[in-house]
């Protein structure tokens, strides 16, 4: 099955074609005999029945590709936010208006211009877990030392309320360090993430102006994944008007 064809609906193209030379916006053919206007843009015959159709796959074929799209540009973005913290130890919190951009705009081409709500719900919950994820590595780290000052801590007051007189040996199952299933770890990275999706907002009152400018990156991902109504025009002739 081919693609959708790519429209730009939002943006409307009111260059007049001359006669003779229509070129249809989607497949970039020739028109031979008649073409449609949708929003502004002139197709063919038969990517008007392609477009009008809603053509391009299912709907959870949709879906799936919007979000797969999504997920890769705002992992991407994520990787930007925290290599900047990182190299200026100063957070840009304006990066997430572009994250929510990237990530918009990649969910828009995932569901072939669908649009509608399923789809900017689906922008927001990417845009957001995208920005959140550049304090992944922090979260992590501090988890580590944190896990280290207990360790130590258990390890000084064990030896200080037993005080052997010999050293014992140490055996490989004393050393040996705890096995996960699957299930824990799963939970692990989960709380990982959600500790992560908590910290713009671990501030208070204090990052009011970085929620302020997460939630305008959020709404641009929203209002780039709305719908927009098809208005079809037509069919016009490029043949010329026969003398009289």
């Amino acid at each position: 099955m081919s693609d959708t064809p790519s429209l730009q609906f939002d943006r409307p193209d009111f260059s007049a074609p001359t006669q003779n030379a229509v070129v249809c916006s989607s497949c970039q053919k020739p028109v031979v005999q008649s073409y449609y206007e949708i929003n502004g843009n002139l197709v063919c015959s038969t990517c008007r029945e392609t477009i009008a159709q809603g053509g391009g796959g299912s709907r959870s074929s949709r879906m799936i590709r919007a979000i797969a799209a999504g997920l890769a540009v705002g992992l991407l973005g994520a990787i930007v936010w925290w290599g900047v913290r990182k190299v200026s130890n100063y957070e840009l919190g304006i990066i997430s208006i572009g994250i929510g951009i990237a990530v918009g705009k990649a969910v828009r081409w995932g569901s072939r211009a669908r649009g509608g709500a399923a789809y900017q719900i689906a922008a927001i919950v990417l845009t957001y877990l995208s920005i959140t994820a550049n304090y992944v590595p922090d979260v992590v780290e501090q988890l580590m030392k944190n896990n280290k000052q207990e360790t130590a801590a258990t390890a000084t007051a064990t030896a200080t309320a037993t005080k052997p007189a010999t050293k014992p040996a140490v055996t490989k199952a004393s050393v040996a360090a705890p096995t996960l299933n699957i299930g824990e770890l799963l939970l692990g990275v989960l709380g990982i993430f959600a500790l992560a999706a908590a910290v713009p907002f671990l501030s208070g009152f204090e990052n009011v102006i970085g929620l302020l400018i997460i939630a305008f990156g959020l709404f641009e991902a929203w209002k780039i994944n709305k719908r927009v109504p098809l208005v079809i025009n037509g069919p016009y002739s490029v043949a010329p008007a026969a003398n009289g």
